[in-house]
């Protein structure tokens, strides 16, 4: 114990000491940096009285050439007063700058220099009037060449020569020195002159020397020129200035020589990244070991002066020594810390050594009290451990009784609560506090309040100390628990009680009673399914099998399938072979879904099943049995078959549709190729088949007239008509409406079958009978004969459809072979459609307009707008290429109302535009597809009264033939049309075969005559006889008549005698666009 207490005193002299040394080192340091900052502000100090001396010289100096410079502008006004044009000579310049001079040799002005602007054209004469001055004989203008030596100036625009120089005897070799040969004085020359302002640079001269140049601007003006271009213009030339910069800044500045260790250097720090060193002191440079180690005393603090357009930095060095700056007052500091340190240290040893002697006579004392108090401690020890092992056992009781899984209740024997876990507050939905105080049987189920009351008793009366029992309780919410109870007893002598165990089975007892719901539901969807259900085992003994299965294979009583085996594959399957291969793919693959065979059944008829089975196994994992369930399709199967049949068959004809057929020839020009890679096709002399596509002729007309049931009864008589003239090889298909197919087989030759194509022409010519009336029709008929590069059927019934197309073309009741040629003309004919259907989308229609002139005072009277489509690659196409086209393919509506409506705005514009054209009209054609839609004339009224035309201005020509094709139709839609009050012309007059009566009945305005006729009306004499026929028809009708196709004066003539009323043609104009036309409207008189 005495040694603890040693060493804890000597921890602390030592923590006294530490600290101590701690608080006398930091004084010292804080004294030494107090002491620096003197020191520095002291330098700073320095530093500004250099600043101030540099700049109260450079002052100096810019004053002096101040002075000159207004001393020159003084004669110069002088000479412009006098009508003198000022020059200045050796004379002049000495009497300027003498005195300056003489005044700032104190700044260490060596020199002042004038130097005149010298073009290259005036060098020459500068020289020669320089050398006829006495004082500079043989001046030239040089300049410096390799190695310092002076030569010829090289040809420059414009040179600096020195002319003048004061203090010449020390400068005389500068006279004539070209200062724009050296790029540094150049560039501080130009500056100068550009800035009108005085500028300076350093040169370093031979001998090492470092001259300052300072170079101010003279102009010939009385004020400093305000821009560098007039500045330029009108410069004189320069006074400079020598300096010797060592010596002028050892007297501006006069640092101390007697302080080696302080000194100053000056930098030019115009270029920033490249410093140039303009001063130093000379013993530095002499001291050469000094000038690696010297350090900058204010480096944080630049100090800098602009001087002359450059930039000047002022540094101060010292040159480290121990002595540099003298710290005695930290010193000091430091010397008295370490003084009261030692001083403190000293008294603390001795007050501690008379405490530790006191400590360790009070330590003997307390020895024997601590023996003594330690067993007291132990004793102590040992009654907390089995304080905390009885607590630690009773909180593991309390976890497991709170935490267990079911429902734990402490009662008295009255049945009050006094315990209960978190399970019963669970199971009954109360909290602790709840539950405390209250009968358990207070929350038992009414129906249940008396179920243990026997048992109960019996617990009581010692009879057993447990019993087990199902028990419904409430719940808080009103729900009822299913439990089951075990209760015992504690038989405390002092205080017996009840534990009851209360185990929540509410879920099972619901999961047992949807179980034995499920086994219900099962048995009786196994007693009522419609499909049969079974159990059989792999030698064919029934195990369980549903009245749905026995009244599929007619069986009265599942008795005789339980008693015996049954032989499946001889008994059940009608074919032994599929019996086996369902038995390998079920024991290969486990189960089979949906296999379907032809079952016998008990009462001997054969239907068709399906069936779907899995394997079962035993405990051992061995192929106990199958089972699955099976289903009737006997039913299904005749459905199929039915579809089946009507998939490839057409219904009204019986005869097969075109995708039976399209099997057929797929089949047919296999065997072909087949036979052509055997080299049987070049053996055999007959045709290998042909496919004959047959379109009735005006089938749609009957159809249309008659109805569709004498259509169909056509179309039936025509299956039985061709079923009767093929042969039992051939095939014949119905691939819709009056579409139909053959495909003829081992044709001889070319002969044979022109010759079947022959009778089957008359045979479907011939009369038909149906309901009493008689028709007569023909048939179109394309064929095809198949041959080995046919790739797929499609082709060979396209090729048959184009050579079908084709016999239509050529005229009703025609058969055509097909030709390759044809497959490109259809090919050109779909592309023209497709780019017609785009054409409209884009806009590439246009319409042309072509000139009706009247022959009595040949004005222009209307104009026919004639339909163009421009195409992007075939450029403008003429309506009788595409208008067919657009009418089969049925845009003849769209387009056709878009001509219209894009003539009557477009001749409303020109009326309105052209004055004098008024009463101009427009002839828009109208095709015989148009006529026959019902909403033609309302759409003609909307767009005639949008466009505000005037209707009888807007003139419909309509073809001779398409009046003529529905003459009762046609009346009644020119009846409505001229109830718009347009007016309605007959276009190509003379093709057609109208009668005078029809002429008669239609409300028409005028005939436009061919120009058929018209082209020969000088050439043939029937010609004109008809033109002039037409026209007097048209008189006796009281009609306007138009001859189309004029393009001689020969035929104008002829027409003008025969007092025709209007004429259009070549002779006047061809059809132009909408620009052109308006060219020609803006003229008068044609």
């Amino acid at each position: 114990m005495l040694n603890q207490q040693f060493k804890k005193t000597n921890f602390s002299l030592i923590w006294v000491v530490v600290v101590g040394l701690f608080l006398t080192f930091l004084s010292a340091y804080q004294i030494r940096q107090w002491e620096l900052q003197q020191a520095i502000h002291a330098k700073q100090m320095e530093v500004d009285k250099y600043i101030r001396a540099l700049r109260q010289s450079h002052d100096n100096l810019r004053d002096l050439f101040r002075s000159i410079k207004s001393m020159q502008e003084i004669e110069h006004k002088a000479n412009i007063d006098t009508n003198k044009k000022w020059e200045l000579d050796q004379n002049s310049f000495h009497h300027f700058v003498k005195r300056h001079l003489e005044q700032e040799r104190k700044q260490s002005l060596d020199a002042l220099a004038w130097v005149p602007v010298v073009t290259h054209d005036k060098m020459l004469d500068f020289e020669q009037r320089m050398n006829r001055e006495k004082a500079f004989q043989e001046f030239q203008i040089w300049e410096h060449c390799s190695g310092q030596a002076s030569c010829k100036v090289l040809p420059r625009d414009i040179y600096y020569p020195i002319q003048f120089i004061e203090n010449i005897k020390e400068h005389q070799s500068k006279l004539g020195f070209n200062l724009s040969s050296n790029i540094q004085l150049d560039q501080a020359l130009s500056k100068a002159r550009d800035e009108a302002n005085l500028m300076v640079t350093v040169l370093k001269e031979p001998k090492d020397f470092a001259y300052l140049y300072m170079f101010y601007p003279l102009y010939d003006y009385d004020t400093d020129p305000p821009t560098a271009v007039t500045r330029q213009m009108s410069l004189r030339g320069f006074i400079v200035g020598f300096f010797n910069i060592e010596n002028y800044l050892e007297e501006t500045l006069r640092p101390s020589r007697y302080n080696p260790n302080n000194f100053l250097q000056i930098f030019d720090t115009t270029d920033s990244q490249n410093p140039v060193l303009l001063y130093r002191p000379q013993w530095l440079a002499k001291k050469a070991q000094h000038a690696q180690d010297i350090q900058e005393i204010l480096p944080q603090v630049p100090v800098s002066l602009e001087f002359g357009g450059r930039q000047w930095s002022i540094k101060l060095y010292r040159i480290p020594s121990i002595f540099d700056f003298q710290y005695w007052y930290s010193v000091g500091a430091f010397c008295v810390g370490l003084f009261l340190t030692f001083g403190f240290w000293r008294y603390l040893l001795l007050a501690l050594n008379r405490a530790v002697w006191a400590e360790t006579l009070v330590e003997q004392r307390t020895q024997s009290l601590q023996t003594a108090n330690l067993a007291l401690q132990q004793e102590m020890e040992m009654t907390r451990r089995i304080t905390e092992q009885l607590d630690a056992s009773r909180r593991q009781f309390r976890a497991i009784f709170d935490e267990a899984g079911i429902g734990i209740v402490q009662t008295n024997l009255e049945h009050i609560i006094l315990e209960n876990n978190k399970a019963v507050h669970h199971i009954l939905g109360y909290g602790s506090s709840e539950l405390q105080g209250r009968a358990l049987h207070d929350f038992v189920h009414p129906a249940d309040l008396d179920s243990d009351k026997q048992l109960l008793n019996g617990l009581l009366m010692g009879d057993y100390d447990s019993y087990r029992i199902s028990k419904r309780y409430l719940r808080r919410n009103g729900e009822t628990v299913w439990t089951h109870l075990n209760c015992s007893i504690v038989r405390d002598p002092l205080k017996p009680f009840l534990i009851s165990m209360v185990e929540d089975v509410t879920e099972r007892h619901f999961a047992e009673l949807a179980r034995l719901e499920a086994e219900k539901k099962f048995r009786k969807i196994f007693e009522n399914a419609i499909e049969g259900i079974f159990q059989c085992t792999f030698s064919g003994h029934f195990i369980s099998v549903n009245p749905a299965f026995l009244k599929i294979f007619g069986c009265d009583n599942a008795d005789i399938l339980y008693q015996k085996n049954i032989n499946l594959k001889r008994q059940l399957h009608e074919h032994p072979a599929c019996y086996e291969d369902f038995m390998r793919r079920l024991t290969s693959n486990r189960e089979i879904k949906n296999f379907e065979y032809q079952a016998r059944c008990f009462d001997g008829r054969i239907i068709w099943v399906a069936e779907t089975v899995r394997i079962a196994h035993d405990e051992q994992g061995q192929n106990s049995f199958y089972e699955g369930f099976i289903e009737d399709i006997t039913h299904r199967k005749a459905v199929e078959e039915k579809l089946r049949y009507d998939a490839t068959h057409d219904q009204l004809t019986g005869l097969l549709n075109r995708s039976a057929f399209t099997h057929h020839l797929e089949r047919g020009l296999a065997r072909l190729k087949e036979k052509e890679k055997e080299q049987e096709v070049q053996m055999e002399k007959m045709l290998p088949f042909a496919v004959l596509f047959v379109d009735l002729d005006r089938f749609k007309m009957i159809n249309d007239s008659m109805g569709h049931l004498v259509g169909d009864q056509l179309l039936e008589e025509i299956a039985h008509r061709l079923r009767r003239e093929t042969r039992g090889c051939d095939v014949v298909a119905r691939f819709g409406g009056d579409e139909f197919a053959l495909m003829l087989e081992n044709m001889s030759s070319i002969k044979a079958l022109e010759d079947f194509i022959e009778r089957l022409n008359r045979c479907l010519g011939e009369s038909y009978t149906l309901q009493n009336e008689v028709f007569n029709t023909t048939a179109s008929i394309g064929i095809a004969l198949a041959n080995v590069n046919y790739n797929s059927a499609d082709e060979l019934l396209r090729d048959a459809d184009i050579a079908m197309y084709e016999a239509k073309r050529q005229g009703r009741g025609k058969a055509v072979f097909f030709q390759s040629g044809m497959h490109v003309q259809v090919l050109n004919i779909m592309r023209m459609e497709s780019d017609l259907r785009k054409a409209f989308e884009r806009g590439e229609f246009c319409l042309f307009y072509q000139p009706i002139i009247s022959l009595e005072n040949r004005h222009t009277v209307s104009l026919e707008a004639l339909l163009r489509w421009n195409h992007p690659e075939k450029g403008l196409i003429s309506p009788d290429k595409f208008i067919p086209l657009a009418e089969d393919t049925g845009l003849i509506r769209e387009l056709g109302l878009w001509v219209f409506e894009q003539a009557c705005y477009q001749l409303k514009y020109w009326q309105v535009r052209f004055p004098h054209h008024h009463n101009l009209g427009v002839n828009i054609n109208v095709s015989a597809i148009q006529l026959k839609q019902p909403r033609l004339v309302r759409e003609i009224e909307t767009i005639i009264h949008r466009s505000g035309l005037k209707p009888d201005t807007c003139r419909m020509e309509i073809t001779e033939s398409a009046m003529m094709n529905d003459p009762d139709l046609m009346l009644n839609v020119l009846k409505d049309l001229k109830g718009l009050e347009v007016q309605l012309y007959i276009d190509d007059f003379g093709t057609g075969y109208s009668s005078l009566s029809y002429l008669q009945k239609f409300p028409i305005d005028a005939l436009k005559i061919d120009k058929s006729f018209i082209q020969n009306i000088d050439a043939s004499d029937k010609s004109m006889q008809i033109a002039q026929a037409i026209i007097a028809l048209g008189n006796a009708f009281d009609l306007r008549v138009v001859a189309e196709g004029v393009e001689t004066d020969t035929q104008l003539n002829i027409l003008e005698a025969s007092h025709c009323h209007h004429v259009q043609g070549y002779y006047f104009s061809r059809p132009i666009d909408k620009e052109k036309t308006e060219n020609y409207l803006s003229i008068i008189v044609h």
